[in-house]
């Protein structure tokens, strides 16, 4: 049987009714007070000749039910007994039993083995498991930032751009949108001229909710947001704003 950490009690002895061999033997000591319900180890007959047994069990009720491979346990062997005395006492197996357990998921010197047990710190890979209610906190996002100075023909690569700067605005300028876009991609666009207001061309792009700006205000920031709609094949302009 597998060692498993077990507990005890102190100052335990007792005397039991008789019973034979085999674990689906009825064990009813006299008295069962302050016995643990977890697994223990009892000894029956220890001071009688050739009768010694020590057997693994829990107390269920004022019963002692062995447990799978509980009869002749530490080095001992099954006996039938007549109402023998049982005592509890803790021996070395009891304490190397406890040991064997606790190193299971530790190291001997006490350390959570990380490839058996998730600790609080540290990096660890978790394969199949699944979270009940877990707390998460929202990762911050860094937005990919594409900057340039005037440029007439605008090309916004959305494979690596989540938001196009087009500043110094000198001409009139066309955006439009290159790469592969995922369906519900955003994209935000922001423009400024030079100081003088310049002519816009969206192409590629729907208004949906929002006026498709035509031309820039002299000396202001202009912002357009858009979302790629992969049914209508197009980006839709949800927003579009020009700084007060």
């Amino acid at each position: 049987m597998a060692a498993d950490a077990r507990k005890g009690k102190s100052l335990f002895a007792t005397t039991s009714n008789s019973f034979s061999t085999g674990e689906g033997v009825t064990i009813t000591p006299n008295d069962v007070a302050g016995l643990p319900t977890g697994n223990i180890v009892l000894t029956f007959d220890r001071s009688v000749a050739g009768k010694v047994e020590r057997i693994l069990g829990y107390i269920s009720g004022g019963n002692f039910v062995v447990a799978t491979g509980g009869r002749g346990y530490d080095g001992t062997t099954e006996q039938a007994h007549t109402s023998p005395v049982v005592e509890y006492i803790y021996s070395g197996a009891d304490q190397n039993d406890f040991v064997d357990a606790f190193v299971v998921e530790h190291s001997v010197a006490g350390v959570h083995d990380v490839t058996k047990v998730v600790t609080p710190t540290g990096t660890q890979t978790l394969t199949n498991k699944t979270l009940t209610s877990p707390i998460l906190t929202t990762p911050k996002i860094t937005k990919r930032v594409v900057t340039t100075t005037d440029d007439a023909t605008a090309e916004i690569n959305c494979d690596t751009t989540d938001e196009y700067e087009l500043s110094a605005v000198a001409n009139a300028t066309e955006f439009t949108v290159t790469g592969t876009p995922t369906d519900g991609q955003t994209l935000v666009i922001r423009y400024k001229d030079a100081g003088v207001a310049k002519g816009l061309t969206f192409t590629g792009f729907t208004a949906v909710g929002a006026t498709i700006p035509t031309t820039t205000v002299a000396g202001k920031w202009g912002y357009v947001g858009a979302k790629y709609n992969s049914a209508a094949t197009t980006w839709h302009i949800l927003v579009a704003q020009d700084e007060a």
